[in-house]
């Protein structure tokens, strides 16, 4: 996806023939200053330099997604039906989000001018993430900090606990949101609903068992009224547990978003894991409460258990994904009204194609 790797990509050019020394310069000035030592010689050691001419393709819709492609040289357009061609340039890769949405790749990658292309194994990728976990933790802040702070709804797991359930039976003329209501999150989760919830999260999505059960431990409950309000203190992981929350986040440029979140949703999105980017208040609608996980034990479970960060990293692609088509969408729809109506007078819409 074009900018995703924005945020770590430095100054640089190299020539399409260069040596394995200044494959090394390339990388290391591609991603950044993070890298710890001696890694970026690792990465160019097992990178492949291929040369594509005007018309060929790196990959075509549904092959598989195994390999990712750093643009050294020319532009590559995506293309799929339906969605107009975006044109990648040099400092693009290509291919990454595909691999870690774990999907064959959804568009086709057609080369518009002669392209010199780096090619990197994703599994040799992975495991340079796994081994440089410093690096991995810094992409991972950089990219959190360019999403908004906002997160998609999990699958909904608000219907009552067990405990619920057998007083909502006693008593039939209650209804289930009256017990919601009454009973509040003071009623706790057993700790397997609480995995639950932790696993229904989406940057939490791809983890496993033994991740959430630590996270799950090191999760501090936060309770809230209805109606009660309360400010996020990053450096935090805050998830719902139960109830409703409207967040209201804001940064240091007057930009405001708004959200209203269930159980397992991210509060603020995931800029709360760092200070210093959005404030975010939140007001509970009903009586609600939150997960708080410290950024630090967030990171310290991700450390040994890697398929966590793969999680963050492919929430975050996806999320980065969405936010690009959507700008695309806006932007074709933008100029398509321009062009039907050039002097700015109401007139027919056209026939789509």
């Amino acid at each position: 996806m074009k900018g995703f790797f924005e945020s770590v990509a430095g100054e640089g050019t190299r020539e399409p023939d260069a040596s394995e020394l200044e494959r090394t310069l390339w990388m290391r000035s591609l991603l950044g200053g993070d890298m710890p030592p001696g890694s970026s010689d690792t990465l160019a050691q097992r990178i492949r330099e291929n040369f594509f001419a005007k018309g060929q393709r790196l990959y075509r819709q549904g092959d598989a997604a195994d390999r990712i492609f750093f643009i050294v040289r020319g532009t590559v357009a995506l293309l799929h039906l339906g969605i107009k061609t975006r044109e990648f340039g040099p400092r693009d890769v290509l291919g990454l989000i595909d691999a870690l949405q774990n999907r064959p790749h959804a568009f086709d990658a057609l080369v518009r001018e002669d392209a010199v292309v780096l090619e990197l194994e994703f599994d040799d990728w992975l495991e340079f993430l796994e081994d440089s976990f410093e690096f991995t933790r810094a992409i991972i802040l950089r990219l959190a900090s360019s999403l908004p702070p906002t997160s998609p709804p999990g699958r909904d797991l608000s219907r009552p606990t067990a405990q619920l359930r057998a007083r909502r039976d006693e008593s039939s003329q209650h209804s289930r949101d009256s017990y919601r209501s009454s009973l509040g999150p003071r009623l706790s989760l057993s700790f397997v609903e609480r995995l639950a919830v932790l696993r229904a999260c989406p940057p939490l999505a791809g983890s496993g068992i033994e991740a959430l059960s630590r996270l799950a431990r090191f999760a501090e409950l936060v309770f809230l009224e209805e109606e009660e309000r309360q400010m996020l203190i990053p450096p935090n992981l805050y998830v719902v547990e139960s109830g409703r929350l409207r967040t209201v986040a804001s940064d240091d440029k007057g930009n405001t978003w708004t959200e209203d979140m269930g159980p397992s949703g991210a509060l603020g999105g995931l800029g709360v894991i760092q200070p210093g980017l959005y404030d975010v208040e939140v007001t509970a609608l009903e009586p609600s409460s939150l997960f708080r996980i410290p950024t630090e034990r967030l990171f310290d479970v991700m450390e040994d258990h890697f398929p966590l960060a793969l999680s963050f990293f492919a929430h975050i692609s996806g999320e980065a994904e969405a936010q690009a088509l959507e700008r695309k969408r806006a932007s074709d729809a933008s100029a398509s009204s321009r062009l039907s109506h050039p002097s700015g007078s109401e007139q027919p819409n056209a026939p789509e194609s």
